[in-house]
């Protein structure tokens, strides 16, 4: 499996992927009250984050196959990751994660990482290092668990 940084070019695949897991944000399945998130998911949407100046993303690909994303806003907010389902627990969110914090450490991130997590997600974040900030949220149609990891004094 291969991890690059995504192009607009990806846009697409990123998209219908984030379509696939976009019922574990939404507080209906169909996302009744998440119109303006699920909009955000649209192949122009996601072009837009990829070509934005404050947002990196990376892509985990296999084959010819998009098997995961990750985008990260300011170096610090973790705002989309994705895996796709024929590679969940395989350690590919965890591969992406790490890229995307090397990346960020380097561009200067020395204080801490954000995460708005789905209750699923929540185990997850809790291995890589992140702690629960406070209760579920459940606003426009969606449901998070706001999370922070906090980066060690000196972190290079």
């Amino acid at each position: 499996m291969e991890i690059r940084i995504a192009r607009a070019d990806d846009a697409a695949n990123i998209s219908a992927l984030l379509k696939r897991v976009a019922p574990a944000f939404t507080l209906h399945p169909q996302g009744l009250g998440a119109e303006a998130f699920l909009q955000g998911l649209e192949p122009e949407a996601v072009r837009g984050f990829l070509t934005a100046e404050n947002v990196v993303c990376h892509v985990a690909v296999a084959g010819a196959r998009l098997a995961g994303m990750l985008a990260i806003r300011e170096h610090r907010h973790l705002f989309r990751l994705a895996v796709d389902p024929a590679f969940q627990g395989r350690g590919t969110g965890r591969a992406l994660w790490r890229q995307a914090q090397a990346a960020a450490l380097a561009a200067g991130n020395r204080d801490r990482f954000t995460v708005d997590s789905t209750r699923s997600a929540l185990p997850f974040y809790e291995r890589l290092g992140f702690r629960v900030t406070g209760p579920l949220v459940e606003t426009r149609g969606l449901a998070f668990v706001p999370m922070e990891l906090r980066l060690a004094a000196g972190t290079p």
